[in-house]
Protein backbone atom coordinates (compact mmCIF):
# COMPACT_ATOMS: atom_id res chain seq x y z
CA UNK A 1 0.00 0.00 0.00
CA UNK A 2 1.41 3.42 -1.02
CA UNK A 3 2.22 6.43 1.81
CA UNK A 4 -0.44 8.36 0.19
CA UNK A 5 -3.35 5.57 0.20
CA UNK A 6 -2.33 4.95 3.81
CA UNK A 7 -2.49 8.43 4.97
CA UNK A 8 -6.38 8.75 3.46
CA UNK A 9 -7.16 5.13 5.50
CA UNK A 10 -5.61 6.74 8.60
CA UNK A 11 -7.59 10.12 7.94
CA UNK A 12 -10.75 8.40 7.28
CA UNK A 13 -10.10 6.60 10.66
CA UNK A 14 -9.91 9.46 12.11
CA UNK A 15 -13.09 10.76 10.95
CA UNK A 16 -14.64 7.88 11.84
CA UNK A 17 -13.78 8.24 15.46
CA UNK A 18 -14.53 12.21 15.41
CA UNK A 19 -17.92 10.69 14.76
CA UNK A 20 -17.99 8.29 17.55
CA UNK A 21 -16.75 11.41 19.74
CA UNK A 22 -19.44 14.23 18.46
CA UNK A 23 -22.17 10.83 19.20
CA UNK A 24 -20.71 9.97 23.11
CA UNK A 25 -20.96 14.05 23.48
CA UNK A 26 -24.60 14.07 22.57
CA UNK A 27 -25.07 10.73 24.70
CA UNK A 28 -24.07 12.43 27.91
CA UNK A 29 -26.01 15.46 26.76
CA UNK A 30 -29.07 12.72 26.05
CA UNK A 31 -28.62 11.33 29.80
CA UNK A 32 -29.19 14.73 31.19
CA UNK A 33 -32.09 15.30 29.93
CA UNK A 34 -33.55 11.85 31.18
CA UNK A 35 -32.39 12.75 34.36
CA UNK A 36 -32.93 16.60 34.23
CA UNK A 37 -36.21 17.19 32.72
CA UNK A 38 -35.61 20.36 30.44
CA UNK A 39 -38.49 22.41 28.80
CA UNK A 40 -38.03 23.18 24.94
CA UNK A 41 -36.39 26.51 24.97
CA UNK A 42 -32.98 25.27 26.98
CA UNK A 43 -33.00 21.27 24.98
CA UNK A 44 -33.33 23.98 21.75
CA UNK A 45 -30.17 25.86 23.45
CA UNK A 46 -28.41 22.87 24.55
CA UNK A 47 -28.67 21.42 21.20
CA UNK A 48 -27.66 24.81 19.47
CA UNK A 49 -24.20 24.73 21.35
CA UNK A 50 -24.06 21.31 20.49
CA UNK A 51 -24.01 21.33 16.60
CA UNK A 52 -21.88 24.33 16.67
CA UNK A 53 -19.76 22.51 18.83
CA UNK A 54 -19.88 19.73 16.15
CA UNK A 55 -19.02 21.83 13.11
CA UNK A 56 -16.34 23.81 14.79
CA UNK A 57 -14.70 20.39 15.50
CA UNK A 58 -15.16 19.17 12.19
CA UNK A 59 -13.80 21.80 10.67
CA UNK A 60 -10.98 21.71 12.70
CA UNK A 61 -10.27 18.49 11.98
CA UNK A 62 -10.27 18.93 8.52
CA UNK A 63 -8.30 21.73 8.56
CA UNK A 64 -5.58 19.73 10.54
CA UNK A 65 -5.79 16.62 8.87
CA UNK A 66 -6.50 17.87 5.52
CA UNK A 67 -5.58 21.26 4.82
CA UNK A 68 -9.17 22.33 4.84
CA UNK A 69 -10.13 20.34 2.29
CA UNK A 70 -13.53 18.91 2.59
CA UNK A 71 -14.09 15.44 0.85
CA UNK A 72 -16.94 13.05 0.81
CA UNK A 73 -14.93 10.07 2.33
CA UNK A 74 -14.47 12.18 5.39
CA UNK A 75 -18.12 13.21 5.76
CA UNK A 76 -18.93 8.86 5.06
CA UNK A 77 -16.41 8.37 7.78
CA UNK A 78 -17.87 10.37 10.49
CA UNK A 79 -21.43 9.18 9.66
CA UNK A 80 -20.22 5.37 9.39
CA UNK A 81 -18.77 6.10 12.87
CA UNK A 82 -21.80 7.38 14.12
CA UNK A 83 -23.97 5.15 12.74
CA UNK A 84 -21.35 2.34 13.94
CA UNK A 85 -21.55 3.90 17.58
CA UNK A 86 -25.52 4.44 17.60
CA UNK A 87 -26.37 0.65 16.64
CA UNK A 88 -23.93 -0.86 19.20
CA UNK A 89 -22.82 0.75 22.07
CA UNK A 90 -25.41 3.84 22.35
CA UNK A 91 -28.72 2.55 23.52
CA UNK A 92 -27.04 0.47 25.97
CA UNK A 93 -24.76 2.63 27.61
CA UNK A 94 -27.92 5.74 27.44
CA UNK A 95 -30.28 3.24 29.15
CA UNK A 96 -27.51 2.04 31.08
CA UNK A 97 -25.67 5.48 32.85
CA UNK A 98 -29.65 7.41 33.09
CA UNK A 99 -30.98 4.53 35.31
CA UNK A 100 -27.95 4.64 37.52
CA UNK A 101 -28.45 8.02 38.05
CA UNK A 102 -32.02 8.45 38.26
CA UNK A 103 -31.16 5.54 41.09
CA UNK A 104 -28.77 8.08 42.67
CA UNK A 105 -30.99 10.95 42.43
CA UNK A 106 -34.20 9.12 44.34
CA UNK A 107 -32.12 7.72 46.93
CA UNK A 108 -30.49 11.29 47.46
CA UNK A 109 -33.96 12.65 47.10
CA UNK A 110 -35.12 9.83 49.86
CA UNK A 111 -32.46 10.96 52.01
CA UNK A 112 -33.47 14.35 51.75
CA UNK A 113 -37.17 13.86 52.55
CA UNK A 114 -36.03 11.96 55.74
CA UNK A 115 -33.10 13.29 57.15
CA UNK A 116 -32.52 16.59 55.21
CA UNK A 117 -35.75 18.68 56.12
CA UNK A 118 -35.17 17.90 59.89
CA UNK A 119 -31.41 18.68 59.89
CA UNK A 120 -32.50 21.82 57.74
CA UNK A 121 -35.34 22.75 60.06
CA UNK A 122 -33.15 22.02 62.98
CA UNK A 123 -30.10 24.26 61.56
CA UNK A 124 -32.98 26.79 60.74
CA UNK A 125 -34.57 27.04 64.18
CA UNK A 126 -30.82 27.69 65.52
CA UNK A 127 -30.43 30.19 62.89
CA UNK A 128 -33.63 32.10 64.11
CA UNK A 129 -32.92 32.09 68.06
CA UNK A 130 -29.42 33.32 66.92
CA UNK A 131 -30.93 36.06 64.96
CA UNK A 132 -34.08 36.79 67.57
CA UNK A 133 -31.02 37.15 70.35
CA UNK A 134 -28.48 39.15 67.91
CA UNK A 135 -31.81 41.59 67.44
CA UNK A 136 -32.33 41.68 71.21
CA UNK A 137 -29.11 42.65 71.93
CA UNK A 138 -28.68 44.85 69.46
CA UNK A 139 -31.97 47.00 70.32
CA UNK A 140 -30.68 47.21 73.85
CA UNK A 141 -27.37 47.86 72.63
CA UNK A 142 -29.25 50.91 71.10
CA UNK A 143 -31.56 52.33 73.58
CA UNK A 144 -28.48 52.29 76.15
CA UNK A 145 -26.46 53.85 73.36
CA UNK A 146 -28.92 56.49 72.62
CA UNK A 147 -29.88 57.47 76.92
CA UNK A 148 -25.63 57.84 77.08
CA UNK A 149 -25.28 60.04 74.17
CA UNK A 150 -28.27 61.62 75.71
CA UNK A 151 -27.31 62.39 78.77
CA UNK A 152 -24.33 63.76 77.52
CA UNK A 153 -25.38 66.20 75.03
CA UNK A 154 -27.87 67.32 78.16
CA UNK A 155 -24.69 67.54 80.14
CA UNK A 156 -22.81 69.68 77.40
CA UNK A 157 -26.04 71.56 76.72
CA UNK A 158 -26.62 72.63 80.92
CA UNK A 159 -22.63 73.48 80.12
CA UNK A 160 -23.44 75.74 77.73
CA UNK A 161 -26.21 77.38 79.82
CA UNK A 162 -23.94 77.91 82.90
CA UNK A 163 -21.12 79.84 80.85
CA UNK A 164 -23.73 82.08 79.03
CA UNK A 165 -25.30 82.55 82.92
CA UNK A 166 -21.80 83.39 83.85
Amino acid sequence: MSLQIRGEVVLFLHSMAAGVFLLVLYDILRIVRRVIPHRGLFVAAEDLLYWLFHALFLFYLMYRENSGAVRGYLIAGVLLGMLAYNRTVSPHLVGAVSAVLNRIKKGLFFLWRHTGKRLFGFLWKKYEKLKNGLKKEGKQFTIKLHRNLKSKAGKKHGEEKDRKKA
